[in-house]
């Protein structure tokens, strides 16, 4: 994926879960100037040299503090914690959920966390890798940038029949590669629609489920998104994938709260039952205390 500052951009190569793995400074002549290799720990913490820019997870990390942004909240690799507990009170049935300061329910190699909210799985990033490139390669154009290197390099050393053989082979090999990635872009996208469409209609989800879906579904018409244009139909599978989470953080919250309720439900009954048994007894204590015939009346009889 390539980033322009001014006349400058820089090129990053990710690796298998959506991490950047090289900076590659391009300059304003097309030529690479720079190289710079990066290494996380499991919990994202760069080894060697930090420096601010994207990086664990294809986040944006900031040296001076030392944080991943994460939208909700800031995470700090170096401590495997969050700056502030989540909103959301986990839930008793997963533990871990339990300590919100926690990333990922200390499990970083098969989930992230890209809301800062909920964990998802680490292997949907590379579906944003895949669609997050498709997206460059309709912005810029990347062939004729590779045939161009490529015939910088064969010109001063091989005759001209070569040459051209090779960069027609070049040019082919690009075209497979980048029908390949759109391919597998529309496919990922394909499939969001799908779900979301089948759970804005389900009707065994709740009102507030199925609104998630269904505004997703409105936003996309609203913008009017053109689903042959990658670069489209990746902001049209963004704001879908954002409906997903969200979707599946309220389940989570309504599980939590009739947890909540239940358990209050119980102690209230239990409660009203103990009253009753100290007022009963007490009653009982006070009629004992107080019989209604130990006093003779007027007659003298008893």
């Amino acid at each position: 994926m390539l980033y322009w500052t001014g006349t400058l951009k820089t090129a990053y190569v990710y690796d298998g879960r959506g991490s950047v793995a090289q900076a590659l400074g391009i300059g304003a002549d097309g030529q690479c100037d720079s190289i710079t290799a990066k290494r996380y720990t499991p919990f994202g913490e760069m080894i060697g040299g930090k420096a601010s820019g994207y990086g664990y997870n294809g986040e944006h990390y900031d040296a001076a503090t030392g944080m991943l942004h994460l939208r909700a909240r800031q995470y700090e690799p170096a401590m495997h914690r969050f700056s502030r507990k989540d909103i959301l009170r986990g839930s008793v049935t997963a533990p871990l959920s339990l300590n919100r300061y926690a990333f990922v329910r200390n499990n970083p190699v098969m989930f992230a966390d890209p809301s800062g909210l909920d964990l998802v799985s680490a292997f949907k990033s590379v579906g944003a890798v895949i669609t997050g490139i498709v997206k460059a390669v309709a912005a810029i154009p990347v062939v004729q940038a590779v045939v161009k290197a490529v015939k910088t390099a064969v010109n001063a050393l091989m005759p001209k029949p070569v040459q051209d053989a090779i960069v027609h082979a070049v040019q082919g090999a690009a075209r497979v590669v980048v029908n390949a990635v759109q391919s597998a872009s529309q496919m990922l996208a394909n499939s969001y629609m799908g779900y979301v469409q089948s759970m804005a209609a389900n009707t065994g989800l709740s009102e507030h489920e199925r609104g998630i879906y269904q505004d997703a579904l409105r936003e996309i018409q609203n913008r009017g998104i053109n689903w042959e244009d990658p670069g489209a139909r990746w902001e049209a599978t963004k704001i879908l994938i954002a409906a997903c989470a969200r979707a599946e953080n309220a389940k989570k919250q309504a599980a939590a709260n009739s947890h909540d309720r239940t358990v209050g439900e119980v102690f209230n009954g239990f409660l009203g039952t103990a009253l009753g048994m100290l007022v009963g007894s007490a009653k009982a204590e006070e009629i004992v205390a107080s019989p209604p015939y130990n006093e003779p009346n007027d007659n003298g009889l008893h």
